[in-house]
């Protein structure tokens, strides 16, 4: 009994050492792969505010590969896309507070106010992607799950690039 108990424990250690050693192999790959991309926004004299948002940009879409790559049902397809839709989210939210500093008190409240809008327009938008979804006008099935996630991704990551556009426009007298 204790040499199959063994016999499980060193088979686990194989295959956890087995994994972690593809996980440092694409950590390095990816590493690499943003070093090229700094080195190309450098050599073109990319201001380090474009920079930084591309290298964020790049590993999230380097992700989403990465998760489409290992997806076997439309359920883990939803999965990605909306994993990826949270991490673009955290994008936005981090470009929002950054224009939020760079604005004025009066000028926050607008900015307030139309995020407060977008938030209700990107879940009433849901909501129809969700309602057309529906048999009775696209045939149901599983992959309109799949559908309703891409679009929201679709519409987090356009209102993340809005944000970031207006950040970088609201700094260019500094």
């Amino acid at each position: 009994m204790k040499a199959c108990g063994f016999l499980i424990l060193f088979s686990f250690l194989i295959l956890a050492n087995t994994s972690f050693s593809q996980s440092l192999k694409k950590q390095k790959s990816t590493d690499q792969e943003v070093n090229n991309l700094m080195k190309k926004l450098i050599a073109l004299k990319i201001d380090t505010v474009y920079i930084e948002f591309s290298i964020d940009t790049f590993l999230i879409e380097r992700q989403l590969r990465e998760n489409l790559k290992n997806t076997i049902s439309d359920f883990d397809m939803r999965e990605a896309y909306y994993t990826q839709a949270q991490q673009y989210d955290s994008l936005m939210n981090k470009y929002y507070k950054k224009l939020k500093g760079v604005l004025k008190d009066e000028d926050k409240k607008v900015l307030v106010s139309a995020q407060k809008a977008w938030l209700t327009i990107r879940d009433l938008e849901s909501d129809l992607t969700e309602t057309i979804s529906e048999e009775k006008y696209s045939g149901g099935g599983t992959l309109q799950k799949v559908v309703e996630a891409t679009e929201y991704l679709a519409i987090v990551r356009t209102r993340t690039i809005n944000i970031f556009d207006h950040y970088t426009r609201a700094i260019q007298a500094y």
